[in-house]
C-alpha cells in the first residue's frame, strides 16, 4: 500500500507528459496541402476568430484563375517593375499559402501567401511563412471572393 502512495504520483506524472507531448506529432501538418498541374498551395484552417474563415478548394480555384489571367494586368503602382514582372511572368516558380479573413465589409478575402519553389520550406504546411527581403521571391497578394478582383500586391523588400 505504501509503495502506491509513492508511486502514483511518479505514475501520473509520467503519463500527463507522456500524454501532452505526443499527442500531435512536430511534423503534423495542419494544412490541406492542394496540388494539381497548374499550382502547389496550402490551405490553412480558421482560427475559429470571427474574422476568419477556412477556404475551400473552390476558393482556391477561383483565386488561382484570377492570378492566372488577371494578375498581368494589375497595376500595382509602388512596387518595382522588375519584381512585378518577375512575379507576374513566372507564377509556376511559387508555392502559396491562402488563408481566409472577414473583411469589415463582409467581403470574404483570401489572404495569399507565396514563395519560391527552390527555398524549400520543410515547414510550409503547418505554419505561415515570413521572410523579410527576397524581393520577387516572396510576395502576397489579396483576392476577393465577393468582387473576384485581386488587389494589394507586395513583394517583400528589395532583395
Amino acid at each position: 500500500m505504501l509503495i502506491q502512495k509513492k508511486l502514483l504520483p511518479v505514475l501520473s506524472i509520467f503519463l500527463i507528459s507522456f500524454n501532452c507531448f505526443s499527442q500531435k506529432k512536430a511534423d503534423t501538418a495542419i494544412a490541406v496541402h492542394y496540388q494539381t498541374n497548374d499550382f502547389d498551395v496550402a490551405i490553412f484552417p480558421s482560427d475559429k476568430s470571427k474574422n476568419q474563415f477556412t477556404p475551400t478548394k473552390q476558393d482556391v480555384d477561383k483565386a488561382e484563375l484570377a492570378l492566372k489571367t488577371h494578375l498581368k494586368d494589375l497595376d500595382t503602382g509602388h512596387m518595382d517593375k522588375m519584381n512585378e514582372e518577375v512575379i507576374k511572368s513566372k507564377m509556376n516558380n511559387y508555392q502559396r499559402q491562402y488563408f481566409g479573413c472577414i473583411a469589415t465589409n463582409g467581403h470574404k478575402i483570401l489572404y495569399i501567401n507565396a514563395f519560391w519553389k527552390d527555398h524549400e520550406f520543410d515547414n510550409w504546411l503547418k505554419q505561415r511563412i515570413i521572410v523579410e527581403d527576397g524581393a520577387s521571391h516572396y510576395w502576397h497578394i489579396e483576392f476577393d471572393l465577393n468582387s473576384g478582383k485581386l488587389s494589394e500586391l507586395w513583394a517583400n523588400g528589395p532583395g
